[in-house]
């Protein structure tokens, strides 16, 4: 009996499937057999297989304006690490309102499926990754799903989070989806809160002029576009061997 184990990391931007055996040398051969029983597996076992045997998620009010999902209402094709077996090729959407990844069981009686949080260790969603809050203890990171924005050295976290708002005008009660993001850089293992251009600088020892004079040569604006202000300084920083 073949008993195959599959496990992926993000965190590396590699996408790597684990036999059961540890092999000192990678066997092209093995592996390819090993992807081939590992695909007839899940081909067999269907809608049957462990990623499926979540709580169904039902649509929000269409009456509620903006989106609840990540980017947008649509759904985009990833990868799943869950409960350490790796999923490829998965309709899904992430739900920043109840920060849970959603699915969808094919089939004649199509249902939207809720993963139970704590069993997904990391995904994939239009080529950007996720990861556990829970891998990560000694960060001491809020619960959930994070976006990783930057990864080396200096690594940047990003927590996407949306709430339903309530607007009364008069007589009239209406709701709508507000979308928030924190950033967070981890550091020596422990995440520091980025809020501001100064936070950001702090990240960086004893090179804030270094970063000061690339955030003036690129025309950074940590207030107008803190996401990409905030990946640009990180991604230099990294390369530059600091």
């Amino acid at each position: 009996m073949f008993r195959i184990f599959v496990s992926i990391t993000f965190f590396t931007g590699v996408f790597i499937a684990f036999p059961a055996r540890a092999l000192a040398q990678a066997d092209p051969v093995l592996s390819k057999a090993e992807e081939n029983i590992r695909q007839i597996y899940f081909s067999q076992r269907g809608n049957e297989l462990p990623l499926y045997n979540g709580k169904q998620h039902f649509a929000y009010p269409s009456s509620i304006e903006g989106s609840p999902y990540f980017n947008s209402f649509d759904w985009m094709y990833g990868d799943i690490v869950y409960e350490h077996v790796g999923y490829k090729h998965i309709l899904m959407r992430y739900d920043l309102v109840k920060d849970e990844l959603i699915i969808v069981r094919e089939g004649d009686d199509q249902v939207y499926i809720a993963l139970n949080t704590d069993r997904v260790s990391s995904f994939l969603l239009a080529g950007i990754p996720f990861v556990q809050a829970a891998d990560m203890p000694s960060a001491h990171l809020p619960e959930g799903f994070f976006q990783v924005l930057v990864r080396g050295n200096l690594t940047v976290l990003v927590k996407n989070k949306c709430d339903i708002e309530e607007h009364i005008d008069g007589s009239v009660l209406s709701r709508s989806f507000l979308t928030t993001r924190k950033f967070y850089g981890i550091k020596k293992g422990v995440a520091v809160p980025v809020k501001n251009k100064n936070d950001l600088l702090g990240l960086t020892d004893n090179h804030k002029k270094e970063i000061q004079r690339f955030i003036r040569d690129n025309q950074l604006n940590f207030r107008k576009d803190p996401e990409r202000t905030i990946a640009a300084v990180v991604n230099f920083y990294n390369q530059s061997g600091f």
